[in-house]
Formats: C-alpha cells, structure tokens, sequence
C-alpha cells in the first residue's frame, strides 16, 4: 500500500485513483455505509496542484464518490495558505503548519461531510480541515484516508 500511495502521489501516477478507491470502499465498507453523502477531498494549495498538475485527494475522493454513487462537490473546502510539506515535523510543528490553512464554501452550512485524504498521520492537517467546514455550517465531518502512518519507537 505505501508503494502504491508514493506512486500515486509523487510518480505522476493519477490512474491509480480508481483502483485505491474501489480498495478503500471495500475495507471501509461498514464505515462508509454510515458516513455522510457528500465526499469532500483534503486539498492541495494551487502551487502544489500546479507542480504536480493533478490533486491526488480530489481524485480519490471523486472516484470514491462515483464508485459509491455519491456526489465530490469541487472546491468546497480550499487550501488558502501554502504550507510546508509535513514530512519531518513533529506533532506540533505540523499542527502550526497547517493551522488556519483551509476555508470552506458556504455550500457546505448544514451537510454532513466524508472528508479524504491519502495518508493520515498525526491528524493535524484533518484537524485544520474539519475546523474550516465546521466553522462554515457542516454538521457532522467523518475522516477517512487511505493509509494510517506511523513509526515504531
């Protein structure tokens, strides 16, 4: 699965989108059954979409969302504020990095909200993202990543 995320995200791979999402939706099934409608991806800053020239979240999030025929609204939730890469930086560290970093479109006031993103691992970027949706008006936001990262001590 890592080999296939560091593809995906940083080897110009964007056809893996449909592949992880049909795996992601079987694993996650029970979870996905009871989680919002509304499938919003955790974006990337323009600059970094632009570098890349594809945003590996709101591609797995829309082929999550077609493979469960459910709907991923483009542009709901924003990156307004380039961050550094979280690689490397402790939990709080990657917490001030990211804090205040996303805004959320008022279309988002009363929805509830399956938010995706490939990896997670301390949580402080869902965290700045769920606060921003919230702060808009969504009513209930469920996390689910393709990967939990962590390191043995």
């Amino acid at each position: 699965m890592a080999r296939a995320i560091h593809r995906f995200k940083y080897e110009d791979h964007p056809e893996l989108a449909a592949p992880l999402a049909r795996l992601l939706a079987e694993e996650a099934g029970h979870f996905v059954a009871q989680a919002p409608t509304h499938v919003v991806a955790l974006p990337l800053h323009t600059r970094r979409y632009h570098a890349r020239r594809y945003d590996q979240a709101q591609l797995l999030a829309s082929a999550l969302a077609r493979h469960l025929g459910r709907r991923a609204p483009v542009g709901w939730l924003t990156r307004t504020r380039e961050t550094r890469r979280q690689v490397g930086l402790n939990e709080a560290e990657r917490a001030d990095n990211v804090a205040g970093a996303f805004t959320a479109r008022p279309e988002v006031a009363g929805a509830g909200l399956l938010l995706v993103d490939d990896v997670f691992t301390t949580g402080a970027t869902a965290r700045a993202a769920v606060a921003a949706l919230l702060d808009a008006g969504a009513t209930r936001v469920e996390v689910l990543t393709l990967a939990r990262a962590f390191t043995h001590a």
